[in-house]
This record gives C-alpha cells, sequence and structure tokens, in this order.
C-alpha cells in the first residue's frame, strides 16, 4: 500500500515578500524531488520503490531499515511486453489545481505512470511534469489556467504504453475571484458616472447653474417657449405641393406661405415659389429673389430650431451639440426640415439633367426651328387678316382692275398707232404720238418699279400655301395642318397642328423615358419619403428611398432597418429608354480637332492631331486610348530626296531635291517625270511664232500677210471686237433677268457646296464635292480624298516621309522641310518649304523656253522701217487690251461665261435635254426649286424664289400709260413696305426676347439673360447667360461635388483615390470601410445619440386594482442600461413586485463609495457572473462548487469518492458512528483495522446484507474467497480482480521466412505473415521480426481484415502494387477492408534499415480495432523489398489479445429512388448485433421528418435506449421538390448509418427502387 502524500499549496498572494521567496524555493525544492517539476531523473527515489521494484528487500517493513537491506534475486530481464494505454483520464479543476485520476494498471508488471501536460491540445509539445506509483495526481497550476493532459503506464522492464489517447484531456482551474473583483471594482468606480452618486447634481440653464427645485419653473418656461416656436415652425415652414394645376392653398386648405414650393407634374416637375401673391418660376442656374427668400426663410427657421434645441439641451444638463439625443422632437422637426429642403434640390437636380439631355436630342430640330423661325416670323404678317394681308389683298385689286384699264388702252394705242402709220415731222399726230411715247416710257419705269410688288404678290401666294412657324408662350391659331408652335414659355417645346389640336412633337425614345421616369417619380412621391442627400438618413421608415448624392444618385431602399441597394424597374426601363434615345442621338459620328487625344463616344469618331501636323486617327472603341492612326503604308508614297528612291506601288511620287525639285511619278516599273502642262503649251506657242516668222522667204510679205489676217474683216480683230460688242450687249441683256435668281440660288449653292462629308465604309461613296473624305474600313481604315463628284474620283492620302501638303489660296505654315503648297489661286502653282520659307518648284525647261522666245524675238529683229512696222505690230498683236491673245481670251471668257449661264425652267415635269450643269427647274407642281448638278436634279429651298423675266416682260407689253393708277399703286406699295417692315420690327423684337441655347467650344455672344451654352469641349459643361455679350457666362453645376469622396462596391480591398473614400464589402453583408489615408477602417453603421429617460405610472381603478412602476433608461449609441420599480395588486389582495435591472456590469457599494479604504465592492455582477465578496448563506443549494477551504461541521447527503481524498488523515471521530465506531479501529498510528474487531472469521456473515451476499455463497474453509459458481449475474469491478492471473483471450504465432516467401530485388510486396482473429474487438499485441542472411529493406508491419489475392481484391499480392514511403504511401487504409493498422518504415521505429543478419530483430506494439463481421478475418503483413536478388526473413513471431467492443456490428439500411413527393416512406428493419455490445443510446439526426420505432413500437424523434436483440426501422417524408433527397441517420455507439429518399426527376413516376445503404452523396 502506498503512503499518500498531501499536494503542496500555492503560498498565499498576501503573505509577506521575503517569507514568500523562501516558501516558494522550498516548495519547489520539494517538487522536484517529488518528481512533480523539472526533470524526472532528479525525482528522490523511496524505500518502497526500491523494494517494490525488486531492488532491495526489506526484512522489517514496519521498522524500515533499522537491520538493514538485502540485494534483490537474480533474476532474468523481465517482461518486455508492452504495457497497455491507461483509460479514463478524468481532469477536473479546482481553484488553483488540476486533480487528475485514471483507471488503474491492469498489468502485471506495472512501475509507475508519467503524467504529460502541455497549454496547447497539441501531444507533441507536451512536456512530462511528473511520474507516479498512484493513480491519481494533483497538479498545482494557479489561478485561471487551462492545460492539457496525457498520460502513459511504464513496466518494471521499462516498456512504455502508448498514451491514453491523442487528444489531450483539458483543465481549467477557477478565476481568482479577489483579484476579479478588485478589477472590476476599479473600472466601475472610473466610470463618468460613479463620481456623481455621492454629489449634488446641478441644473445649468443659459450660463445659471442651481439645482433641480429651482429649475422647474425655468424648464416649464422654456418648454412653453419652445412649444410655441414649433407651432409657429410649423406654420411657417415651407412646404412643397405636387399638383397639376396652379395650387391657391396648402393641403388642408390652410393658407400659402410666401416660400412654399409647387411642383408641376404635368410639366415635367417644373419647380415654382409662392412669392407671398404669384408662384414665380425657378430657373435652374441662377438664384431667383424666390429661391433666395426660401433659402433665408429656410435658414432662419433652421437658427430657431437650434436655439430651441439648445435651450431644453440645456435643461437636460447637455452642453454639446454633438450629443443631441435624437428623441427630441425639434430636431427631428428640424431634420425633416433639411430632408425636404434636400429632396428639393434633388428633385431639381434631376429635372435639369433630364431638361439638358432632352435639349441635347432636339438639337438639330431646335436648330431647324430656329432657321423656319427666322423665315416665317418675318414674312407672319402675310396671311389671314393682319395689316400687310389687307395692304396685299387691297394691293391687288387695284392692280387687277389697273390692268385692265392698261390693257384697254394698249388696244386704243394700237390702234391708233396703226391709223397714224407714216405720219412723221412736226405735225400734231406725230406730237401727239411723240408725247404718248414719252409717257409709255415714263409709265414703263413705274411698272419696272411694280414688277417688285408683282414679286411680293407671287411670293406671298407661296409662302401663303406653305406652313407657318408661330413662336409665342401661349397657343396660337393655327392656319393649316402641320403648321409648327415652338412654346417659348416651356423650354421652347414643339407642338404641331393636326387639323383640331396642338400636339407634342418628340423623338419617342424620349417621350417614353421621361413618360417612365414621371411615372416612376409620381409612384415614390405618393407612397414612400425619398432623401437626397451624400450621407445615410438617419431616420427613415420601412420602403423610403434615398438617393446618395455622392455616389451618381445610386438609389437604397429602407429594408428591416437598414438600406439596400435597390433600383425601380420603371426607373431602370426610364433609364435605357433614355440611354436608347441618347445612342441614337450619338450613333453619328464625332470629329475632334485638338492637341491630345479626346474621348471617343462611339466607334468611328475621328480625331484631328493639330499638334502633329493635322495627322488623323479613327476611334476604335470608347474612351480616349483607343485612338489609332488613319494610315496605310500601302498606298501612295511620297520620297523627297536626292537620289532615286524605291518605288512600291503604281502612283508613287519623287521629288528630286538635286534638280530643282523636278517631279516623278513610279509607274510600276520605273520613275517617268511629271511635265506641266504650261511647258507643251509655251511650246506650241513658239513654234506657232516661229512658222509666223520663219526666216525663209521676205519679211515685208510675212507682215503683209500679217496684217491682212490682222484686218481681215470677217475674221480679223476689228471683226472679233464687233462679235464680242454684240454677243456681250446680248449676255447684258439676259443677265439682268438672271441676276435676281441667280444671286440667292448662287449664294445657297455655295453654301451648301462649300461643305466636305466624311464616308465611312467598305465600299467607294459618292463624293459631293471636291475635298470630301473617305475611310475604307475594309483596308485598315486607309484615308481618300476627293479630286471632283462622283465615285471615281478619290485618290490615297498619305505621305510616309512625312512631307506635309497644302492645298490652298493663302500662304501656309510651313512646319518640316520639303512641305509643299499648291496655289489653288494661282493655277495650283507649286511651292516648297525650304526651311525658312516657300521656294517655287520652277522646271529648267519653262526658264529655257523664254531664253529660246527672246532669242526668237531678237532673230527677227531687222533694221529699218521694217523692223519698225514689226515691232509695231507686235505691239498691237501682243497689246494686253486690244490683241490677239486678250481678245481671243475675252472671246474665249465670254463663250465660258455665256455657256456657263444655267437655263431656267418652269413646268411640271422634269426637264430631260438640253442640260447643263447649274440649270434651274421650278416644279409648277409642288413650286419646289431644283438644280442640275451635272447627273440628276438636286432639290433646293423655295422660299426665296422669284418671278422670271419673262412676266416681267409680258407685263410690260400690256400696260400702257396710267401715271395716275400706278402713282396710286405706288402709294399702296408704300403703305405696304411700311407696314411689312413694322410687322418684321416686332416679330424681331418678339424673336429678340426669347432664349436661345448655344452649343460650340468656346463662349457665345448671348442675346439675352437666359441663354444656354453647352461648353462641347468640356464635357457638354452647361452655362447661363445673367446679361448680354460673351462675358457673362455662369457654370449651371456644383463641380465642387466633383472632388467628393469615391465609393467602391466589390467583395476584395480596392484601390483609394482620396481620404475619405468609403468601401461597401460585398463579401461581408456590405459592412462598411473608410479611407483614412493609408488604411481602410471600418465604419460603425450607428447614429450617435445619448439620452435618459424616466418613466413614472401610478394607476388605480374603482375595481380595486392598482399599479405603480418607475423606470430609469439611458441609452448611449444604443448601449441602454437601466432599472425598472413596480408593485401591482388586485381586488382580491394579489400582491406582486419586482425590482429589475439591466447592465453589463452592475455593482453594490456601501455608503461610503470606493475610496482607498473601500476599493472593493462586495458585490458585482459582470457579464452574467455573480462575485461576492464575502457572504453568509444560512441555507443554500449549489448544483456545481469548487470550495478552496471547507469547514462543515456536517456533510448529511450525497457521497465522496474516495480517490479525492489525495493526502492528510480523517479522525476516526469525523465518521458516523452508524457505520464504523472509533472503538472499531486499532489505536495503532495507522487506519488499519485491528483484526481483533472482526469477532467472527474474517468477516462475520451476519453483518453482510442478504440481499447482496448470503452466508451460503462464501467458501466453507473460512477464507474470503466467493465461490466461482455463485457468481452468475452482474459485474465485477477490474479493481476486484487479480490483474496477475488475470487471461483474456489471445494469440501467438512463429512463422517462418520460407513460408512467408521471398522479396525480389527493389521489387517491393505486401506478405500475408498469418491470421489473428475473426471476433470484433480491440486488438493489443506485438510484432517481433527476425532478419534472414540476405537484406529485407524498406520493411514496415500492417494489419487489417482486407481480401487478399490478385487483381480486384482489396490487398494485392503483386510486385511494387504498394509505397510505404512516409510522406506518399499508398497502402489502402480503411475502417472495415483494407488495413486498419500500419507501422511505417523500420528505419524510424527499429533503427533498422535493412534486415541482413540473424541479429536483425525488431519489435513493434500492435493496437487495432477490427469491427467487420466474423467472415473477415484479420491478418498480419510484412510490406518490403530485397536488396540483390530475392531475399527472405529468418521469421516472424507475432502475438495478440483481444477486448470485446461495446459496439453494435455495423447495420444497413436500404435507400430509395425515384419516389413521391411529399410521402412519408419507411426503411427496412435491422436488429442490433455484435459480439461485446451490451446496449447504448441510438440517436436520431437527418431532415426534420425524421422518425425511428424500436422494436416495432411508435416512431418517435431525438434518441432512446437500446440493447443487442432490438430491432430498428426509419422513417422520413420525401422532398416536395424534384431530384430531392431527404435523409434519417442513426448513430449507437459510433456506428453510423441513413436512410436517404430520393424524389423522381420532374416527369419521373414515383415508386422505389432500392440501393445500397449509406448517406446521399453531396
Amino acid at each position: 500500500m502506498t503512503t499518500k502524500l498531501p499536494g503542496l499549496k500555492n503560498i498565499p498572494p498576501k503573505t509577506d515578500r521575503e517569507l514568500k521567496i523562501a516558501l516558494d524555493a522550498i516548495k519547489e525544492a520539494l517538487e522536484v524531488r517529488l518528481g512533480r517539476r523539472g526533470d524526472p531523473l532528479d525525482r528522490a527515489v523511496t524505500l518502497r520503490e526500491l523494494s517494490d521494484s525488486g531492488i532491495v528487500k526489506v526484512r522489517n517493513k514496519a521498522v524500515g531499515v533499522e537491520n538493514g537491506i538485502s540485494p534483490p534475486d537474480d533474476g532474468g530481464p523481465g517482461d518486455l511486453t508492452t504495457p497497455p494505454a491507461p483509460t479514463n483520464l478524468e481532469a477536473s479543476g479546482a481553484f488553483t489545481g488540476v486533480l487528475l485520476t485514471w483507471s488503474k494498471a491492469n498489468y502485471g508488471n506495472h512501475a509507475y505512470t508519467e503524467i504529460w501536460r502541455s497549454q496547447d491540445n497539441a501531444l507533441g509539445g507536451a512536456i512530462r511534469i511528473a511520474t507516479t506509483n498512484a493513480f491519481v495526481y494533483a497538479d498545482e497550476v494557479g489561478y485561471g489556467a487551462t492545460h492539457y493532459y496525457w498520460v502513459r503506464f511504464v513496466s518494471t522492464a521499462d516498456v512504455v504504453s502508448p498514451y491514453n489517447a491523442t487528444e489531450g484531456v483539458p483543465a481549467t482551474t477557477a478565476a481568482d475571484v479577489g483579484a476579479v473583483m478588485q478589477s472590476l471594482s476599479e473600472e466601475l468606480s472610473a466610470l463618468p458616472g460613479f463620481s456623481t452618486l455621492n454629489t449634488t447634481i446641478p441644473i445649468t440653464l443659459g450660463s445659471t447653474t442651481a439645482n433641480l427645485q429651482t429649475t422647474i419653473a425655468t424648464v416649464n418656461s422654456a418648454a412653453a417657449a419652445a412649444q410655441a416656436s414649433v407651432n409657429s415652425l410649423t406654420t411657417s415652414t415651407p412646404r412643397v405641393i405636387r399638383s397639376t394645376s396652379e395650387p391657391s392653398t396648402r393641403d388642408g386648405s390652410a393658407s400659402l406661405q410666401e416660400g412654399d414650393i409647387w411642383m408641376d407634374t404635368d410639366n415635367g416637375n417644373e419647380i415654382f415659389v409662392y412669392t407671398g401673391s404669384t408662384w414665380a418660376a425657378s430657373t435652374a442656374g441662377s438664384t431667383s429673389s424666390s429661391d433666395t427668400t426660401l433659402q433665408t426663410q429656410i435658414t432662419a427657421n433652421g437658427n430657431a430650431i437650434s436655439q430651441n434645441a439648445s435651450d431644453l439641451l440645456l435643461v437636460a444638463g447637455v452642453s454639446d451639440n454633438d450629443d443631441i439625443s435624437t428623441s427630441i422632437n425639434i430636431t427631428s422637426l428640424n431634420s425633416s426640415i433639411t430632408n425636404a429642403n434636400t429632396n428639393i434640390s434633388g428633385n431639381a437636380s434631376a429635372i435639369s439633367a433630364l431638361t439638358t439631355r432632352v435639349t441635347s436630342a432636339e438639337g438639330t430640330i431646335t436648330a431647324h426651328t430656329g432657321d423656319i423661325t427666322e423665315l416665317e416670323s418675318t414674312l407672319s404678317g402675310y396671311s389671314g387678316t393682319s395689316t400687310v394681308a389687307t395692304a396685299v389683298s387691297g394691293l391687288n385689286t387695284r392692280l387687277t382692275s389697273a390692268e385692265g384699264t392698261i390693257t384697254n388702252q394698249t388696244s386704243s394705242i394700237t390702234s391708233l398707232n396703226s391709223a397714224l402709220s407714216g405720219y412723221s415731222g412736226t405735225n400734231g399726230v406725230a406730237n401727239a404720238v411723240s408725247g404718248l411715247q414719252t409717257q409709255i416710257t415714263s409709265n414703263d419705269t413705274d411698272i419696272a418699279t411694280k414688277a417688285s410688288t408683282a414679286s411680293v404678290t407671287a411670293l406671298t401666294s407661296t409662302v401663303d400655301a406653305k406652313n407657318q412657324t408661330f413662336v409665342q408662350d401661349d397657343a396660337p391659331t393655327a392656319v393649316a395642318v402641320n403648321d409648327l408652335w415652338v412654346d417659348s414659355n416651356d423650354g421652347n417645346k414643339l407642338y404641331r397642328w393636326d387639323g383640331s389640336n396642338w400636339v407634342t412633337i418628340q423623338d419617342g425614345s424620349i417621350g417614353t423615358a421621361i413618360t417612365n421616369a414621371a411615372t416612376a417619380q409620381s409612384t415614390a412621391d405618393g407612397k414612400i419619403d425619398s432623401f437626397y442627400q451624400d450621407d445615410a438618413p438617419g431616420s427613415a421608415s420601412e420602403g423610403d428611398i434615398w438617393f446618395d448624392t455622392n455616389d451618381g444618385n445610386k438609389v437604397y431602399t429602407r429594408r428591416s432597418g437598414s438600406w439596400v441597394a435597390t433600383q425601380d424597374s420603371a426607373i431602370a426601363t426610364a433609364l435605357q429608354d433614355a440611354a436608347d434615345a441618347d445612342a441614337k442621338a450619338d450613333g453619328k459620328v464625332t470629329t475632334f480637332v485638338g492637341t491630345s487625344a479626346p474621348t471617343a463616344t462611339a466607334i468611328g469618331d475621328l480625331w484631328i492631331d493639330t499638334d502633329d501636323n493635322n495627322k488623323l486617327y479613327r476611334a476604335t472603341a470608347v474612351g480616349s486610348s483607343n485612338w489609332v492612326a488613319v494610315n496605310d503604308t500601302s498606298g501612295i508614297a511620297i520620297h523627297s530626296q536626292d537620289n532615286e528612291p524605291t518605288g512600291v506601288n503604281a502612283g508613287d511620287l519623287w521629288f528630286d531635291t538635286d534638280d530643282n525639285n523636278k517631279q516623278y511619278r513610279y509607274n510600276g516599273s520605273a520613275w517617268v517625270a511629271v511635265d506641266d502642262t504650261r511647258l507643251t503649251s509655251n511650246a506650241t506657242a513658239i513654234s506657232s511664232l516661229s512658222t509666223a516668222v520663219g526666216l525663209s522667204g521676205s519679211s515685208s510679205t510675212k507682215i503683209t500677210n500679217l496684217e491682212t489676217t490682222v484686218n481681215n474683216g470677217t475674221t480679223g480683230v476689228g471683226a472679233i471686237n464687233t462679235a464680242v460688242g454684240l454677243l456681250t450687249s446680248r449676255v447684258e441683256d439676259n443677265e439682268d433677268d438672271i441676276v435676281a435668281t441667280n444671286s440667292s440660288i448662287t449664294s445657297l449653292s455655295g453654301t451648301v457646296n462649300t461643305k466636305t462629308q466624311t464616308f465611312v465604309g467598305t465600299s467607294a461613296p459618292t463624293a459631293i464635292s471636291v475635298g470630301d473624305l473617305w475611310i475604307k474600313t475594309s483596308e485598315n481604315n486607309k484615308l481618300f480624298r476627293a479630286t471632283a463628284a462622283g465615285n471615281s474620283n478619290w485618290v490615297a492620302v498619305n505621305d510616309t516621309s512625312g512631307i506635309t501638303v497644302h492645298a490652298q489660296t493663302s500662304q501656309p505654315t510651313g512646319s518640316q522641310e520639303g512641305d509643299l503648297w499648291f496655289d489653288t489661286d494661282d493655277d495650283n502653282k507649286q511651292y516648297r518649304w525650304s526651311g525658312s520659307a516657300w521656294v517655287a518648284v520652277v522646271d529648267t525647261r519653262v526658264a529655257a523656253n523664254a531664253t529660246a522666245v527672246s532669242n526668237l524675238s531678237t532673230a527677227v529683229g531687222l533694221s529699218g522701217s521694217t523692223s519698225t512696222k514689226i515691232t509695231a505690230l507686235e505691239s498691237t498683236v501682243n497689246h494686253g487690251t486690244t490683241g490677239v491673245a486678250a481678245t481671243a481670251s475675252a472671246v474665249n471668257q465670254l463663250e465660258t461665261t455665256v455657256t456657263a449661264i444655267p437655263v431656267n425652267f418652269s413646268q411640271a415635269d422634269e426637264p430631260s435635254s438640253g442640260l447643263t450643269l447649274g440649270d434651274l427647274w421650278v416644279d409648277t407642281d409642288d413650286k419646289q426649286l431644283y438644280r442640275y448638278d451635272g447627273t440628276n436634279w438636286q432639290s433646293i429651298r423655295d422660299s426665296l424664289t422669284t418671278s422670271h423675266a419673262s412676266l416681267i416682260s409680258s407685263l410690260r407689253t400690256d400696260v400702257d400709260g396710267n401715271a395716275a393708277d400706278i402713282t396710286t399703286n405706288q402709294t399702296a406699295i408704300s403703305d405696304e413696305a411700311t407696314a411689312r417692315a413694322t410687322a418684321i420690327t416686332g416679330v424681331n423684337a418678339s424673336i429678340a426676347t426669347k432664349n436661345k441655347t448655344f452649343i460650340g467650344t468656346s463662349a457665345p455672344n448671348a442675346l439675352a439673360a437666359g441663354d444656354l451654352w453647352i461648353d462641347s469641349d468640356d464635357a457638354n459643361k452647361l452655362y447661363r447667360a445673367t446679361g448680354t455679350g460673351s462675358t457673362n457666362w455662369v457654370a449651371v453645376r456644383d463641380t465642387a461635388n466633383d472632388n467628393y469622396p469615391r465609393v467602391f462596391t466589390q467583395n476584395d480591398p480596392p484601390t483609394a483615390i482620396n481620404t475619405g473614400d468609403i468601401w461597401f464589402d460585398t463579401n461581408d453583408s456590405n459592412k462598411q470601410y473608410r479611407w483614412d489615408g493609408s488604411n481602410w477602417v471600418l465604419v460603425r453603421d450607428v447614429t450617435t445619440n445619448a439620452s435618459v429617460t424616466t418613466l413614472s405610472q401610478a394607476v388605480t381603478d374603482i375595481e380595486g386594482n392598482a399599479a405603480a412602476s418607475y423606470v430609469l433608461q439611458v441609452n448611449a449609441n444604443g448601449a441602454v442600461a437601466g432599472m425598472v420599480i413596480e408593485a401591482n395588486a388586485t381586488d382580491s389582495g394579489t400582491t406582486a413586485t419586482a425590482v429589475q435591472f439591466q447592465a453589463d456590469k452592475f455593482a453594490i457599494w456601501d455608503g461610503s463609495g470606493a475610496s482607498s479604504t473601500n476599493s472593493v465592492a462586495p458585490f458585482i455582477v459582470d457579464s452574467g457572473v455573480v462575485y461576492i465578496d464575502t457572504a453568509r448563506i444560512k441555507d443554500g443549494t449549489i448544483t456545481n462548487a469548487k470550495v478552496g477551504t471547507l469547514s462543515a461541521d456536517k456533510i448529511t447527503t450525497g457521497s465522496m469518492s474516495a480517490g479525492r481524498i489525495t493526502s492528510g488523515t480523517m479522525d476516526a471521530a469525523r465518521i458516523s458512528g452508524g457505520v464504523i465506531q472509533s472503538t472499531d479501529l486499532s489505536n495503532n498510528t495507522s487506519t488499519v483495522i485491528h483484526g481483533g474487531n472482526i469477532t467472527t472469521g474474517t468477516i462475520d456473515a451476519a453483518f453482510l446484507d442478504a440481499d447482496l451476499i448470503v452466508s451460503t455463497d462464501l467458501g466453507s474453509g473460512g477464507s474470503t474467497t466467493i465461490d466461482g459458481s455463485r457468481i452468475t449475474t452482474g459485474q465485477i469491478d477490474a479493481d476486484r480482480i487479480n490483474v496477475t492471473d488475470l487471461v483474456l483471450p489471445s494469440i501467438n504465432k512463429v512463422v517462418s521466412g520460407s513460408a512467408i516467401g521471398g522479396f525480389a530485388n527493389n521489387t517491393m510486396r505486401l506478405a500475408q505473415v498469418g491470421e489473428i482473429g475473426t471476433e470484433r474487438g480491440i486488438y493489443m499485441g506485438y510484432v517481433r521480426v527476425f532478419g534472414g542472411s540476405g537484406q529485407v529493406k524498406t520493411l514496415s508491419i500492417a494489419c487489417g481484415d482486407g481480401t487478399y489475392g490478385s487483381s480486384g481484391t482489396q490487398l494485392l499480392n503483386t510486385g511494387n502494387a504498394y509505397s510505404n514511403d512516409p510522406n506518399s504511401g499508398t497502402l489502402p487504409m480503411a475502417d472495415i477492408g483494407g488495413l486498419q493498422y500500419h507501422s511505417n518504415r523500420a528505419e524510424f521505429w527499429a533503427g533498422i534499415a535493412r534486415f541482413q543478419t540473424t541479429n536483425a530483430i525488431a519489435q513493434i506494439p500492435v493496437t487495432f480495432i477490427k469491427r467487420s463481421s466474423t467472415s473477415a478475418p484479420a491478418h498480419v503483413y510484412v510490406h518490403a523489398q530485397g536488396d540483390g536478388g530475392t531475399r527472405y526473413l529468418l521469421s516472424v513471431e507475432y502475438a495478440f489479445q483481444r477486448l470485446a467492443l461495446d459496439q453494435p456490428a455495423q447495420f444497413t439500411f436500404s435507400n430509395q429512388s425515384n419516389v413521391a413527393q411529399n410521402t412519408v416512406f419507411t426503411s427496412n428493419t435491422i436488429t442490433l448485433s455484435g459480439n461485446g455490445f451490451s446496449g447504448g443510446t441510438a440517436v436520431l439526426t437527418g431532415d426534420s421528418t425524421s422518425k425511428m420505432s424500436i422494436n416495432s413500437g411508435t416512431y418517435t424523434t431525438g434518441s432512446a435506449t437500446v440493447q443487442s436483440g432490438d430491432t430498428i426501422s426509419l422513417r422520413v417524408t420525401s422532398a416536395g421538390t424534384s431530384n430531392s433527397p431527404k435523409s434519417a441517420i442513426l448513430t449507437i455507439s459510433d456506428i453510423t448509418d441513413g436512410f436517404t429518399v430520393t424524389t423522381a426527376i420532374t416527369g419521373g413516376g414515383g415508386g422505389g427502387g432500392g440501393g445500397g445503404g449509406g448517406l446521399p452523396s453531396p
């Protein structure tokens, strides 16, 4: 029997410091000698240990070693069997120590137990802290410590057992209550509110501080004033009214107040502000007086609210505005006003943005409308009953009458002329005729003047037949269907007259977008509150909407107290429709001109880089980084060098810089000189001159012939001059009639024809004019330029040498030496840039020709009179004005002019013959003007058509002298002109008052305040004119918002741009972070608030019931603490009272509070744990107690495990006499019961309970041995069994190496050694390997119940089937089938890499569990290979014992598939069995519909106790969806299987098919 040693307690913390140091040293020395700390080799050895281990023999154990000791008997090495692993290790934490207990060793040669400890649950990091011969150990670790423990046995042969388990057993000691209470007391006493408990709480109002009683009147007065301010504020706060018509009252019929806002929902939510008498429109981008009034009112209201809130806060003891409680109504009211103001601003911004987009989309319409309006407004007086129309109508009437009179007079004059024909001289008739002729001539002049009036009449008729455009702020009276009206009071909104109503003209997509947006806005306004601000609103209701103005107006919806990103489907549709409309407007290719890469809006956009010789780029995608050069090196190349370059393509050009830039062209094989046609002309002229002045014959004859030619009456100079004069007269006569018509046509055609167009496509388009561009997309955007109209005059634009070619009338700016300029104003004369100046490119042959001409002139210059004649003749021939060349030039020019004069056609059908370029045709069917372009008739605007000359000529013939009527007509015409001028002036004045929208890159000249300018060079930034001129533009947008923080929404940290950026982590429930400049910092999503609330209530009724309560609540950002005191009583006399507290920490102090002498609160509650410093409990119940020091008069119930008594002695007086009397014990010093106190035999049978053991059950020999035949039921505690003679089922075999078989060279083989057993259980034993004469290497041991044999089995016997490499082994390990144990290679556990001698012997302990049925035996295997040939082991020995498993055999349920939905299915029934299984707990898990039935009983859920032989079936309800499994899972003592039913795939039938057992596949 081992003597119990007391545990060494920790030194009390309040021990004197020097004494504590000494006691700690003593304690450490004792623990080292006792083996409880330090190296186990330093532990002291006791005489008992020497005796028990057989080292010495103690002759008289009672007296110790007084008579000496003797050495032990000499014996063998002892039993080398591996001890079994300890079981049932328990670790119980007390105050400062941990008590360990485990089951006693059940083998014969047990020496001691090792105790191992670690702070982590990792056996590899554990250290051995002690050894003991007992099966209990106390480990002192101090307060609040957690450790993990392991134990293992050591035999007398110094063989260690396996550890009790791989997982450590944890234990935690109690916290130091005194230290915890000390810390908590210090924490609680340091709280801000604690210091006020023992002081008078002051109330501060304004600058006055007083106690509560003196401030009540002040509080009441301040509250009344605040209420009055709130009432006044409610009345004076501007309201927002949404309606389709101008409101006259507020909602509820209250009177309108100055500053109220009306949003006209019938007109795009246009905003009006009430000025006190009228509604004034609020203009975007400017600050109207009503806006200022509204802002002033809001500011004043906010100041009043802030002041009232401050007064109330002062009363409540809050002095910092940041601490304002959200419970104060005035603050909530201020928030509401702020939200309303935000909503107004947000709506205005949204309306402004939408208006801007509509204006941009209608830009083209607006431009056209402006042109039409200008013309129609000018002529607007020519219709209806206006003054001008009346004057014209009167004029027409009088003119008709005059024409009739003139016709009659013309007939009379004609007759008179016939009668007086032949009269001449000075007679009276002649005079009369002469006078009449004079009168007619005078009348002709007047009629010519009047002709314009006829033109006006014709033009008026034409104009009256056209539609009219009205520009005014109210609906006009339409004249005809399709008239247009521009509503100047509604953003120049365009309407069309359909015959009965004015209907809006608008792009369908934009109209749909506006309608959808208005519908979404109406829906939102009618149901919820909307917030427009840059941070999340704090006070909101379910369903409210917040537009985050700091994140592109991103929309959030209030859901369950949080803001969730949302988008209304109507808004999404509206945005999409607006985007579609915008895409239609943006679909056109945009051309940019600038020095840096612009942002392309669509594929195909063009950019001319003015900083790189106007290099052309084309966009391949949207953005600023997708520009590609429009160039193709396969096109025509231009070379500028002094030697012949290498030609690539036909058409390449070379300017020979060494030969006056002579120009050559590559024809595909050689360079061919490009001749100037002027050279040929010069050569021809020289040849002609040489022929004319040829030296053969007489010079005088040649001169005479020349004079004859020059003076010929038919072909000479004089005749030519006469013909020129006549032709000039005819041209001048015709030009008078044509000029008026051609002037406007030429102007219009010139304007149209001067514009160049850019085509983008794969095939050659039809050019409109010279200079048009074509980007051929099928050849890498190769650029071509039209040299003439049509589709066959395209030339490639390319210059790989970098030379820039200019074609213009004025001198360009040269940028690189070799640049070319073709002077289009000088017959395309060619110049080259020398680096500093433009130098004419002159062919030397021109100079040579000039020299030849000069030489020829000299050669024919004869002396004398002939020379003079020749000289005079040359002067006459070459005269600059009248010479042959000048005359020929004039004739040619005149012929060209005559030929180029367009012919005018006026007919219903299209002219088809005798056509020349520029001819004009007036289609009399539709009054439309056309121009012939050489191929087709092209339409020209006909608003400026004038009457033809034939009409004027006809009118002259018909009119005779009627001066009086003509004078009257002149007066009427003058009146009409005056009226027309007045009307035009009025229209212009009206137009001048309308606002105009400009689109351009530089500031335009505003015509009036309110004009708009879209800066296309600055992302279409919008400006508004505050006055006329170009310097009064103000931005209609606050660009300060552009620098606001960015908002990121993603699942990983983004790259921040600025401090203050926000990131919503979408991978963590949208958790919000803020960038502080270097890190993302979590943002608490709470509203800062603090409040103190009290509620007192007392209620009684006439029936006798009564209730009273008092509640105190304090709140800081949602952290709430408080108390409630209540009492209730009923009329029947029943009463109930309660006092309840809510707080994370709760403490009770005595009256003096915290101080240096009272530093610990006697009662503290912290997070649900109660701490009591000193307590007296008269009667109490403790379920689980940890007691440091126990002083008890008696312990009357319960039991105490004897194993827990590890030290000290028990006084016999403490043992109740009813069980053991003190006189029954020996009076010696030990607790051994004296044999004399056992009165009959060993123990008198009469003292035994007959219900357990009767006297006849005992042996007859007088000993205490129990007859084995008497033990028929129950169990025997292992402590009662002598383990020395205990015999367990075992097997022991030695198998020879030849029976095992050889191991081939370098070929791993799994060799079966022999059978271990077939029963289920825990097999514990060893395997010993004996080496042979050959080398067997890389050997390891394995055990398992797998099938062994050829292919298809679980364990293969083929070569190299498996590897036992420590890091990449392939042996099939499994709980059932395969292997259940593998040792790793012998070199790691025995230090033997090769078994090559008979002295190479290795032994390893083996433990494994066999769970399979008895039909599958377990075997021992050796896994190894030979070295140098086939090698053999000498033999293998193995021995195993089996312990039964208290587990059932593996059971299996049959699954079912393709079953019907929502149907109950029952499994097959299994029977529990298994050798060693007596019973256990059946636990049911899986689907919520799972149930089990035991022994055909009721189906239940949860768990139940079962035993061997019980039957069990499971039941589960199938899923309600297609192809879905549901499972019921049964577990008994770690044996598990499930019953799974899977529904049929949609369209399949129900029913069943069973399938193997097991759980469903995931």
